[in-house]
């Protein structure tokens, strides 16, 4: 496995241009230093936690409800918004906010063919109806998920202006809704599986988006044109179980992915091979009975021949729900870091260069002995402040934990 030293870092627009290695080493706190309790009812699982792009809000979905909150200061948060979701089945699958020039927008999603949109000041919501074309009527589109012809909705994110969202669905199908109309723009029948993640390469600039899916592919899209062809620009092979999670690091070049398969990847779209590929690439090495939500993976050391991937990172637990991982922020570690949640009730960091582990933050509280060999609250969601040295994390105890870093005194004296 080559090294990452040599890979490009493009800063942002009219960002001072340093260099990956410029920034200092982060040393966090070994123990958590704030911790909210976010759900009223017992064994209520916050399952979504994010910071805003500016850092000045925070939004988390559990399994009873959705709360705003104001984080201008980031160490004393206030509650703006607790509103209780519409039509859950068992839990808020995901979440994503605009900051539109009226106010904060969000839009949730649950296990049926339902997203909404909500405003959190004004304590108002709309159903957007996802359901797939074959879904002859209201009554069929509320049949179970998993066997019903209804969509059933993993993931979602607005675009650029607001407008529009991109769906990953159930059954390998991508959906693209026009918010402003009201109705489904398209359908694609995309993966051959559950379409776990969706993501913008980066929101503001960019037209590429990518999907994960349970049927262990990447597919990297062009938004101009996804719907008009059925076909992927290309296709990123590699893990060996279902994907849960996909992060950009937004430079049109790289991004991460969690899989199922207990590893991460770092990936350079540049190395995608086309859709093509597929029809004769050799087959995946995968377990069988694996089921990731109540059983043990046992490590395949095996690397499939056309994984192009740069780096695996192992050591965090992906079992039991779709965990989640993200870059560090730009503006004040330059990326220099890859973090994600873990079942093991831990935050795992990892150094992009060196490859390694560099830090563990832990709960410290132990869960009823389980059905494999950790135990603990799994954390799904993590999200790093963009400009505060803070991690968020949201458990299954239904509670936000926070941690501060701070800088070594020779690791500061050499940053200033």
């Amino acid at each position: 496995m080559r090294s990452l030293r040599s890979t490009c870092w493009i800063p942002a627009a009219g960002s001072t241009p340093f260099t990956r290695h410029s920034f200092p080493t982060m040393y966090f706190c070994s123990t958590f230093s704030k911790m909210y309790r976010c759900s009223s009812i017992e064994d209520s699982r916050i399952y979504n936690g994010k910071f805003s792009a500016e850092g000045n809000l925070y939004y988390e979905s559990s399994q009873s409800s959705i709360k705003l909150f104001d984080t201008t200061d980031p160490y004393d948060w206030k509650l703006l918004s607790d509103m209780s979701p519409q039509e859950v089945y068992w839990t808020i699958t995901d979440t994503d906010l605009y900051e539109s020039p009226i106010g904060p927008l969000m839009l949730y999603s649950s296990l049926h063919c339902y997203a909404y949109l909500l405003n959190p000041l004004k304590n108002t919501q709309t159903m957007l109806n996802l359901s797939s074309p074959d879904a002859e009527n209201e009554e069929s589109q509320r049949l179970s998920w998993r066997y019903g012809p209804n969509s059933c909705v993993w993931s979602l994110k607005f675009s650029r202006d607001g407008t529009e969202l991109l769906a990953g669905c159930n059954k390998g199908r991508i959906c693209i809704y026009d918010i402003e109309a009201l109705q489904v723009l398209n359908f694609v029948s995309a993966h051959d599986d559950d379409v776990n993640t969706v993501a913008w390469d980066n929101r503001d600039i960019s037209h590429i988006v990518y999907t994960g899916s349970d049927d262990c592919y990447i597919f990297v899209w062009d938004r101009r044109t996804l719907g008009k062809s059925k076909k992927p620009e290309g296709v990123l092979i590699g893990h060996q179980e279902g994907i849960t999670n996909i992060s950009s690091q937004g430079d049109s070049v790289h991004l991460i992915s969690n899989g199922k398969d207990q590893i991460l990847k770092y990936w350079d779209i540049r190395k995608k091979h086309p859709i093509s590929q597929l029809k004769s690439m050799p087959p995946l090495k995968r377990q069988k009975d694996f089921d990731y939500r109540n059983r043990s993976y046992k490590k395949n050391s095996r690397r499939h021949p056309l994984d192009m991937s740069i780096a695996d990172f192992r050591g965090h637990s992906v079992l039991q729900t779709l965990i989640r991982c993200d870059f560090s922020p730009l503006e004040t570690t330059g990326q220099k870091y890859i973090y994600t949640g873990s079942a093991s009730g831990s935050v795992f960091i990892y150094d992009v260069a060196s490859q390694k582990k560099v830090n563990e933050l832990k709960l410290d509280i132990v869960d009823e002995p389980g059905w494999y060999e950790e135990t603990g609250k799994p954390i799904r969601d993590v999200s790093w402040h963009p400009k505060y040295p803070l991690i968020a994390a949201t458990a299954f105890d239904g509670s936000i934990y926070l941690w501060n870093y701070k800088m070594s005194s020779k690791a500061n004296k050499e940053f200033q």
